[in-house]
């Protein structure tokens, strides 16, 4: 008896650490007159499942008179998610919507709105999956304590930026540069100065539209890569037209990143002669661009006594097309590439080019450093 007395205060004991431990909070059920809703915190993320065909409803004050965010993470059933302003004296399906989301899938669902301080709003789940299963997932409110303000970026200029999780985003304008020719390719790239695998950014570009608030801006598209991997957008953009950038972060980790918005000319590619090595310069993050004209047989291109870690590709070229058309289409323009990691050199071989037509090289630095290489376009 004492050995079956001991068994259970040792199991006791451990639920009683395990639920003391880091894991994930539950939602806590309201017991006042609004018995229907789950009261939930700010700031905070909380798991939580629903059952198929069901639904649950959150209610939660805002903290400021600031821009929030509301996300549902890790979804295992396919969710959908709705905002509303709460109003004690009125019936649910009267309380006025703010925004509604409905995706496809178990995708992660974010809805970002303007709130009142000290007003209470209501969050909307339902489990619409068409299998019936369950759906688990994470949700948390954020509300910066210090929004941050619309810094305004140059193109081609590396900016340097610390991530306060406080902040809750970092936001950019820029304006999308004019040129010669066909519509421009901007490519926007985020690396990293700050080496923690948790310390992971999202990036997101939207058309600008005057207000500032997120949920009136156009979405274009987002790279959201984990595992601190490199971020990197091509646009085709509308010279002279703004844009904004939008820069989140998942963890609570402080830290620094660089940020460059690239505008290469399309209209102004140098040419490089074959069979003659020429020394070229990249700066860290770089991605440079060289033409040359096929001749007869077979041709090698070369990338040796390198000072950084670069990469080489070799595409179709259409003089008709940005270079963002171009790289959009890379399953079509691909020819080749050479990716050795550290100073190894880089080589290309092949044998299908057309005499007469001009093919593009890119060189892209992988953020090892500034430097030179030598590029050698070999045609016997």
């Amino acid at each position: 008896m004492k050995n079956l007395k001991f068994v259970n205060l040792f199991i006791l004991l451990i639920i009683l650490i395990t639920s003391s431990c880091g894991f994930l909070k539950k939602a806590k059920n309201n017991d006042s007159a609004t018995e229907a809703f789950k009261m939930i915190s700010l700031n905070e993320t909380f798991s939580d499942e629903i059952y198929a065909n069901d639904n649950v409803r959150y209610i939660f004050t805002a903290e400021n008179t600031v821009m929030h965010s509301v996300s549902l993470t890790d979804l295992t059933a396919d969710l959908d998610m709705a905002l509303y302003e709460y109003f004690p004296s009125l019936p649910f399906l009267d309380q006025p919507l703010i925004k509604n989301l409905s995706t496809n899938g178990n995708y992660d669902e974010i809805i970002y709105a303007d709130l009142t301080a000290g007003k209470q709003y209501i969050i909307f789940i339902t489990n619409n999956d068409e299998l019936g299963n369950t759906g688990s997932y994470n949700i948390t409110i954020k509300s910066p304590d210090n929004p941050p303000a619309i810094d305004v970026l140059s193109l081609n200029t590396i900016h340097a930026k610390e991530f306060a999780p406080s902040n809750g985003w970092d936001m950019f304008t820029f304006i999308a540069e004019n040129g010669s020719g066909p519509p421009y390719g901007h490519s926007i790239s985020l690396t990293y100065n700050t080496v923690d695998p948790e310390f992971d950014l999202d990036l997101e570009l939207y058309e600008y539209v005057a207000g500032d608030l997120i949920e009136n801006q156009i979405h274009i598209t987002t790279s959201d890569n984990s595992l601190q991997q490199n971020e990197l957008i091509y646009a085709n953009l509308i010279p002279g037209k703004k844009y904004l950038i939008r820069i989140t972060e998942d963890s609570e980790i402080t830290g620094s990143y660089n940020l460059k918005i690239t505008n290469p000319d399309t209209q102004n590619i140098p040419e490089l002669a074959k069979n003659l090595t020429a020394t070229k310069s990249i700066v860290p993050f770089e991605r440079k661009y060289y033409l040359f004209t096929a001749g007869n047989g077979n041709h090698t291109i070369s990338l040796t006594n390198m000072l950084t870690d670069v990469d080489l590709r070799l595409f179709n070229y259409d003089p008709a097309k940005a270079i963002y058309e171009i790289m959009n289409d890379w399953s079509v323009t691909l020819i080749a590439e050479s990716k050795n990691n550290g100073l190894v050199p880089d080589q290309v071989a092949v044998s299908s080019l057309i005499i007469g037509n001009k093919y593009l090289i890119e060189i892209s630095e992988s953020g090892f450093a500034e430097g030179t290489f030598d590029i050698l376009i070999s045609n016997p």
